[in-house]
């Protein structure tokens, strides 16, 4: 056995990683002694970095031209991103999930952020969405203007786009299907294009939730006649049905409140700021709403 395998499986990867690994293009020109030495040594150095060997088994295997890699390549690489405004823990976050990044040269990395920049994204945006979606660094140009180009012929403005992937940056990684179903989906729900136009303007998010759970928030806000936040207050879906049930019981039963379009902001407060106002948490209203539900089950029995 190659003594590279061995390393390998001693490290912790399985029989059909390291074969994978050691066959891989990138590797498979270095000699036996050389490509076990480099395992070792990358190995470690990005253990050293804040990677955990669960992680550093991951990204090898999606990118094992990092054995292939000098540490003074990696370390440098973490160096000329830091300089562009990342810190280095945001870089090692970022390569957990694009390890390609290590490999993409300096000028591809500058050039790309130019690219955003001449679209309309400020250096600032450019760096906010790239950390928590790093993937963009390995989108092509065409792709990136081919779905900003397919937004704005649903009806979107190409200002509304940016600032709804400055929000949402994987909506670049939606297919045109899922997006157009998603809008068909809400318009069966008896809202017009423009009015999920609207919603998803306000609320990017909202391609990324499942049916079922724009179903439940629709029908349980549909029931309470609140459905008018579905439109103009889109963003707060994002609340949890358990929040806003506990929360809507509390309000309604305990605090007597009627709640419409003039107090209505009361189900959605900072947990803070609900607190001190109300003197309860929200988490101990779950748990009397859950106790309740399990009693009127006991009572019906």
């Amino acid at each position: 056995m190659k003594e590279s395998i061995k390393t390998l499986i001693e490290l912790g990867y399985s029989k059909s990683d390291e074969e994978e690994i050691v066959n891989s293009y990138a590797l498979n020109t270095l000699k036996d002694e050389t490509l076990k030495e480099n395992i070792k040594a990358n190995y470690k150095l990005l253990i050293d970095l804040g990677y955990t060997k669960e992680e550093v088994i991951k990204i090898t295997k999606m990118l094992p031209a990092l054995y292939s890699y000098t540490e003074e390549n990696i370390t440098k690489k973490i160096d000329f991103l830091i300089s562009l405004g990342y810190s280095k823990e945001e870089i090692i976050k970022m390569t957990k999930t694009l390890p390609q990044l290590y490999g993409y040269s300096e000028k591809k990395i500058i050039d790309k952020i130019s690219f955003l920049i001449n679209l309309g994204y400020s250096k600032k945006e450019i760096l906010k969405i790239t950390k928590t979606f790093p993937t963009l660094y390995g989108l092509s140009k065409e792709n990136i203007t081919d779905k900003i180009d397919f937004l704005i012929s649903i009806g979107y403005t190409k200002e509304e786009v940016l600032e709804m992937t400055n929000i949402l940056p994987t909506l670049y990684n939606y297919s045109e299907d899922n997006i157009k179903d998603k809008i068909n989906f809400l318009i069966d729900l008896g809202y017009s294009k423009q009015e999920v136009l609207k919603m998803t303007i306000n609320f990017p998010a909202l391609y990324s939730f499942s049916e079922e759970n724009i179903i439940e928030k629709i029908e349980y806000y549909r029931m309470k006649n609140l459905d008018f936040i579905i439109i103009e207050n889109t963003k707060y879906l994002m609340q949890s049905m358990k929040k806003t049930k506990a929360r809507y019981n509390y309000l309604t039963e305990e605090k007597m409140f009627s709640l419409d379009e003039s107090n209505y902001s009361k189900l959605f407060m900072s947990e803070k700021n609900f607190q001190k106002t109300y003197g309860v948490s929200t988490d101990a209203l779950i748990k009397l709403h859950g106790l309740d539900s399990q009693i009127k089950r006991c009572i019906k029995k």
